[in-house]
C-alpha cells in the first residue's frame, strides 16, 4: 500500500486549527460524532436472512455427509442463537471505543484545498481552515505517541475503499467457520485459524464506505481503547468525544485560511504559524471562474 505523501484535514471551526498548531495537538473524534452512519459498515447481514432453518437446509443440501456427521448434532438453534447475539454485540463494543482522524490525500491528480466541495461540507462553507500534514511524520507521532508495536513497520494509515453495495454474507462462510471449530473439538486441527466470514466481516467492513463519498478520497488513522492503555492528558479524559495526540513542527507542511474565514481567526492563525516558521496560503476567487487560488502570505 502507497501511502500518500501528504493528507489535508479540514476544520470547520478556525479555532479547531488554531489549537493544532497552538498546542502541536491533533484530535481523533469518536466514530458516534462520524457524518455516516454507515461509517463504519458493522451490519450483519447474510444471503439467508440471519435464519437458522435456511441456514440447516442449505448445509443439508450441500455438505448432506457433514451435516449428518457433526452439524445437526454440533449447531444448534440455540446455539445459533447466541452466535448471532455476540455477532451482534461485539461491533457495538468495538464501534464504542473507536476514534478516528480523517484526512484527504494529496497528490497531483487531487489537491483537496482547491476543492469547493470539501470546503463547504467540511469547512462550514469556507469559513474554516485547511491543514496539510506530512502523512510519513504524522504517523511517526502517533506510533510513539501511542506506544504502537512498531516491530513489523507496518502502516496505521487506512485507506478508504468506495463500493455500491455489500456482498450479503453467504451461508458458506458459516460453514467454514463452524466446521473449523468442529475440527477444533476433536482434535483434527489444534490452532484457530481466520475464517472468510471473520475476515469480511471484522477487517473489512471499517474500511469501505458509499461511493458517494468517493470525491473525497480518504486516508486515515483509527485508534481504539480496546488496544491502548495510556495516560491520556486532562483534556482527553474530560472529553469522551475525542482523544488527542501530541505531534511536532515537522509534522505539519501548509495551513490554508478559507475564503470566508473570520479575520480575527485568521490573524491568530497566522501570527501562530509564522512562529513555527509555517507557510501560509489564503484562498482568494479566481476571477471569472467558480475556483479558487491561493495566496502565499507567509
Amino acid at each position: 500500500m502507497d501511502i500518500p505523501s501528504n493528507v489535508i484535514r479540514f476544520y470547520s471551526e478556525p479555532k479547531y486549527a488554531l489549537e493544532v498548531i497552538s498546542n502541536l495537538e491533533i484530535a481523533f473524534i469518536h466514530s458516534n460524532l462520524i457524518n455516516d452512519p454507515f461509517d463504519p459498515y458493522f451490519f450483519f447481514e447474510t444471503d439467508f436472512d440471519e435464519s437458522y432453518q435456511k441456514l440447516s437446509e442449505y448445509i443439508k443440501r450441500k455438505y448432506p455427509s457433514d451435516y449428518e456427521l457433526w452439524y445437526k448434532r454440533c449447531v444448534t438453534e440455540d446455539n445459533w442463537n447466541r452466535l448471532i447475539k455476540e455477532i451482534n454485540e461485539i461491533p457495538k463494543s468495538i464501534k464504542k471505543s473507536l476514534y478516528y482522524f480523517c484526512t484527504c490525500k494529496k497528490n497531483k491528480e487531487f489537491k483537496p484545498e482547491y476543492d469547493l466541495y470539501m470546503w463547504s461540507h467540511y469547512a462550514n462553507g469556507h469559513r474554516g481552515v485547511a491543514i496539510e500534514f506530512n502523512a510519513h511524520q504524522l504517523e511517526e507521532n502517533i506510533k510513539k505517541f501511542y506506544n504502537y508495536d512498531n516491530s513489523k513497520n507496518d502502516s496505521i494509515w487506512i485507506k478508504i475503499e468506495y463500493v455500491d453495495d455489500i456482498d450479503l454474507i453467504p451461508a458458506d462462510m458459516f460453514y467454514e467457520f463452524y466446521k473449523q471449530e468442529y475440527h477444533l473439538s476433536i482434535g483434527k486441527i489444534k490452532e484457530r485459524k481466520e475464517t472468510k466470514l471473520e475476515e469480511r466481516y471484522y477487517t473489512k467492513m471499517d474500511k469501505i464506505k458509499s461511493k458517494v463519498w468517493e470525491r473525497e478520497h480518504e486516508w486515515r488513522i483509527q485508534v481504539s481503547d480496546l488496544y491502548l492503555s495510556l495516560d491520556y492528558s486532562k483534556k482527553a479524559q474530560s472529553n469522551q468525544d475525542i482523544k488527542t495526540c501530541s505531534i511536532n513542527n515537522s509534522s505539519i507542511n501548509s495551513i490554508y485560511l478559507g475564503l470566508l474565514i473570520d479575520d480575527e481567526f485568521s490573524k491568530k492563525i497566522i501570527q501562530q504559524a509564522k512562529q513555527m516558521d509555517v507557510k501560509i496560503y489564503k484562498a482568494c476567487k479566481e476571477k471569472g471562474r467558480f475556483a479558487l487560488k491561493f495566496d502565499r502570505i507567509y
